[in-house]
């Protein structure tokens, strides 16, 4: 892994550090191991959430009409308007029922 490192970096050679103890330098390393877990863990995460909404993406072309978990507020609230609208719409239709009825 070092050579490789080494001819990654156009062959740059790390000067020494002789201000930093034995301990110091292996509490570097392990800082460098554990985020580089760290940064795999969000990879695979990231990667794992990219699956799901692909996945979601597929699911949803299917249907028209997203499962009653999906809606969110807003959705809510159209489709409570549009229920108002046809509830308006029915008693207008029946009021202006009863005036032609009056009338004739």
């Amino acid at each position: 892994m070092a050579v490789k490192l080494f001819e990654e970096n156009n062959k740059a050679v790390i000067p020494d550090q002789p201000s930093l103890s034995d301990t110091q330098v292996d509490n570097i390393v392990n800082y460098i191991k554990e985020t580089g877990s760290a940064q795999e863990q969000l990879a695979e995460k990231q990667r794992l959430e990219a699956e799901a909404v692909a996945q979601s993406a597929d699911h949803e072309s299917d249907s028209f009409i997203p499962p009653i978990s999906d809606l969110t507020y807003g959705d809510y609230f159209l489709l409570s308007g549009f229920g108002f609208a046809l509830l308006v719409l029915f008693y207008s239709v029946l009021t202006l029922n009863r005036i032609v009825r009056i009338r004739a």
